[in-house]
């Protein structure tokens, strides 16, 4: 074979081509990524060439960049850059992937291997992938102490799942990767060559201008959906993340110094090296959250950013329950209680300080800077399955609850993070029918990254801290930042704006005949907590309905 470290090989409309540094696994360095994006403008001028495909030689598709190997076109070093430089960067980064993305002919990645890194990220960015079952994809970058190269992850899969396999490192085979969408198709290794002689010849049986405009048209509706600006921001933030990377400087903070904690009413907080554990500490009530409670989780919170040795944070419940929701106690409720219209309906004013406290309270927590893990055993109900939402990685215990089941009482999910963690279909099937799913079922759904007995959960969770609590600190915030910008560029911000309406709008509304009289039941029955006034619901409306 050629001694070229990237190979074109056209055959019948084909062009193939070929990484070939097999002893390094394909590993990408500065002459080779300059050579590959060389053969790709080739294959686009060739007329021969009608479909492009890109594999690896040897065993392995791409491992990534060969460390220290690629300073121009991977990772810049911490410091190699200024601040014009790092915006001229930027740009370049922004400018070759995108070509890529933006091939005007067909491209498909032949995946066997290991895929990973920057490999990985050639392989999503090409219009198709076949992959070997047992490939291997990742993107390890985080533990490098940056953020990805593009934000494909994050466009391809949503920021529930992408951010559960980039915050950890973990690596997907092939068949996984099929099953979440990232794919088009794995196959065994030796039905590869035969599904991919099939599309080619399907590919390149297409009218070539044709093509070239339904590639155009295609990725025209991707940058009016946001892609363009995303990809920009993503870049700038993605240099920036390497050239203050504390871990390559061997700086990253261990003193674990910080504020030590104020005495907290209804949370117990603790440090245990570079991880912080909030727990909700009203296990009478099933954790449900008052209006001190409220406060108290944004004081903690804020406790833990500032804290230098805290890495990661995690969320969990004392007792048996993590969050069983907002709380409906008469007194000292208020934060997330709809107001009682019973005797006056509040002044449109007042309706949009109580909800848009509520806004402000979630985003803070949704945009906190540092990994959030939420440990879920026991009931996980409205307000606390949010909770749950709102953390970056969900484990849970396989007998555990989760759900929104207040709308039998008239009352609204208090975010929209249900439709961006399992989409609209799935999201109103769970919130409108009111069904609880297990952490088994939450797996399944993308919800949570693992569920495990209960007694086997707690050895899980620690595995996930310690892996967390090693990356640098610097390149999680990046990468957050980076993901909650692409969501508000996606219309995430606005997403927001409308839950906040919808709820001013039902605190301005009285209770109709026909519906389950909230605040009356609450008074007659004196219940505090959502599955109280859900248990009460249910016996209410079956005695209507024999009336």
């Amino acid at each position: 074979m050629s001694t070229e470290t990237v190979i074109l090989e056209k055959k019948d409309g084909v062009g193939h081509i070929v990484l070939n540094r097999p002893d390094k696994g394909n590993a990408l360095n500065d002459a080779m990524a300059e050579r590959f994006f060389e053969v790709l403008h080739q294959a686009e001028q060739d007329e021969e060439v009608r479909v492009v495909v890109i594999r690896g030689a040897g065993k392995h598709f791409c491992s990534g960049w060969e460390t220290g190997k690629a300073p121009n076109y991977g990772p810049p070093a911490p410091g190699s850059l200024s601040a014009a430089q790092s915006a001229t960067r930027a740009q370049e980064e922004a400018r070759r992937w995108q070509y890529l993305y933006n091939y005007p002919k067909g491209t498909v990645a032949l995946v066997s291997g290991d895929c990973l890194g920057a490999g990985c990220n050639i392989a999503l960015a090409c219009h198709l992938v076949i992959a070997d079952r047992e490939a291997r994809f990742g993107d390890p970058s985080i533990a490098d102490g940056h953020m990805p190269p593009t934000p494909l992850w994050f466009w391809v899969l949503g920021s529930h799942k992408a951010k559960q396999l980039v915050l950890t490192g973990q690596s997907i085979s092939g068949a996984e990767a099929e099953q979440m969408a990232l794919i088009y198709r794995a196959l065994p290794a030796d039905k590869m060559a035969e599904e991919l002689d099939y599309l080619c010849k399907r590919m390149a049986g297409l009218p070539l201008d044709g093509a070239a405009i339904r590639n155009e048209g295609f990725q025209m509706g991707m940058d009016v959906g946001g892609l363009a600006s995303a990809w920009k921001l993503w870049s700038q933030l993605y240099i920036e993340s390497c050239i203050i990377s504390k871990r390559a400087r061997g700086t990253a903070s261990t003193d674990g110094r910080g504020a030590e904690p104020a005495g907290f009413k209804t949370l117990q907080y603790k440090k245990d090296g570079a991880a912080a554990t909030i727990a909700l500490a009203r296990p009478d009530v099933g954790n449900a959250v008052d209006d001190l409670m409220f406060k108290e989780i944004r004081a903690v919170l804020a406790l833990a950013e500032k804290d230098s040795g805290v890495k990661v944070v995690v969320m969990t419940g004392a007792g048996a329950d993590f969050c069983t929701g907002r709380s409906l106690a008469a007194e000292g409720s208020t934060a997330f209680m709809l107001p009682d219209t019973r005797a006056k309906r509040p002044y449109t004013t007042q309706a949009l300080a109580w909800a848009r406290a509520q806004q402000d309270w979630w985003e803070y927590v949704t945009n906190f800077p540092k990994p959030l893990v939420a440990r879920v055993t026991g009931r996980c109900l409205d307000l606390g399955c949010h909770l749950a939402l709102a953390c970056d990685i969900v484990l849970a215990a396989d007998d555990a609850q989760i759900g929104d089941p207040e709308m039998a009482l008239g009352l609204l999910p208090p975010t929209p993070l249900w439709v961006r963690a399992v989409g609209i279909k799935r999201a109103k099937e769970i919130m409108l029918a009111g069904q609880l799913i297990s952490g088994q079922d939450a797996v399944g759904l993308g919800l949570a990254a693992g569920s495990y007995p209960r007694m086997d959960l707690d050895k899980h969770v620690t595995a996930l801290v310690e892996r967390l609590a090693a990356l640098d600190g610097d390149a999680t915030a990046f990468l957050k930042t980076a993901v909650q910008r692409i969501l508000d560029i996606k219309g995430m911000a606005g997403v927001w704006r409308l839950n906040t309406d919808a709820l001013v709008f039902r605190a301005l509304q009285p209770y109709a005949p026909g519906d389950f009289p909230l605040f009356d039941m609450r008074e007659r029955k004196g219940f505090k907590t959502i599955p109280q006034a859900v248990a009460e619901a249910d016996s209410w409306g079956r005695a209507s309905g024999e009336t």
